[in-house]
């Protein structure tokens, strides 16, 4: 078989006997490579190809999300004829270590801090592979969005105003 129009060629299938092949077609719409022989019958192959698109269904969390458990960011999924068995990995990105798969659920791991004024983005390469043709890469910006905190007051328990004064301010941090 050859993906350069002749350039390379890589044998592909079995079961075909070493035999004169007499004509040669290829079904586009089931991915199927037929050899017909003089004699020895009709031979099809299945041809495998790479997946592609791979996704992410959803690429941001608010902050402050509870991580006491691994909570999911998105389903990752991608296209394939479905020959071979697919393999998807976590195979990269500055941020790697905060995330883990389960199935195909991409989650931060339990315990990860998930605030934004510390880090917004995160950053994590995820890899398909069917063992067979070449691996899929890319890599995905994870986003936390800020929220509105209600604001801390701090112990107040130290301040004192004079009621005499016309005017007094209170500190407060």
């Amino acid at each position: 078989v050859s993906t350069d129009r002749g350039g390379n060629w890589t044998p592909y299938g079995t079961g075909l006997s070493q035999t004169h092949v007499t004509d040669i077609s290829y079904d586009a719409t089931d991915n199927v490579l037929v050899a017909s022989t003089y004699g020895r019958g009709i031979y099809a192959t299945s041809l495998n190809q790479a997946p592609t698109n791979l996704r992410l269904s959803n690429n941001s969390l608010p902050e402050n999300t509870s991580t006491v458990l691994p909570v999911t960011v998105g389903t990752v999924a991608f296209d394939d004829e479905g020959i071979g068995t697919n393999l998807l990995s976590i195979s990269g990105g500055a941020d790697m270590a905060k995330f883990v798969l389960s199935g195909n659920q991409l989650l931060f791991r339990a315990g990860t801090v998930l605030d934004y004024e510390i880090q917004n983005t995160f950053l994590v390469t995820l890899t398909v592979s069917d063992g067979q043709t070449a691996p899929l890469v890319r890599t995905f910006t994870v986003l936390l969005t800020d929220v509105n905190e209600r604001p801390a007051i701090s112990d107040i328990s130290n301040q004192a105003t004079d009621e005499d004064v016309p005017t007094a301010s209170i500190s407060l941090t």
